[in-house]
């Protein structure tokens, strides 16, 4: 499926969240990053772990992998209902640390989401 329509909320925002997902939008994207401020991220990470269902798949935009929320937003990627699209990813894998947080993160995934990664062989 193609995207034409990508809604962003803020994770910080929960009393928008249903409208978002009714809204008829291709995408919708729990933002926990750039439409957070510092001081309400965990705040905001709850009520989106809270809101999350199957029924309702959304994207999650998670903080950078050299941010103190990184980690705590992996477990809320790993929640049934949640697609994930992140900042993290454009991280130069030049540094060692990143070069081991994609690694870690790969390896997350592929237990995790086997049936959403390419084939091995």
């Amino acid at each position: 499926m193609i995207c034409r329509s990508y809604l962003f909320v803020p994770g910080n925002r929960p009393d928008r969240f249903e409208k978002a997902w009714q809204s008829g939008a291709d995408a919708v994207i729990l933002d926990l990053e750039d439409a957070v401020q510092s001081a309400h991220k965990d705040l905001a990470r709850e009520a989106v772990a809270s809101w999350l269902s199957p029924a309702r798949p959304v994207y999650v935009r998670i903080n950078g992998t050299g941010t103190p929320w990184f980690e705590r937003d992996l477990e809320v990627v790993g929640m049934p209902g949640v697609r994930l699209t992140s900042s993290w990813i454009r991280a130069s894998p030049t540094t060692r640390r990143n070069c081991s947080m994609l690694a870690r993160v790969w390896s997350w995934l592929h237990a995790s989401l086997p049936s959403c990664l390419p084939s091995r062989a």
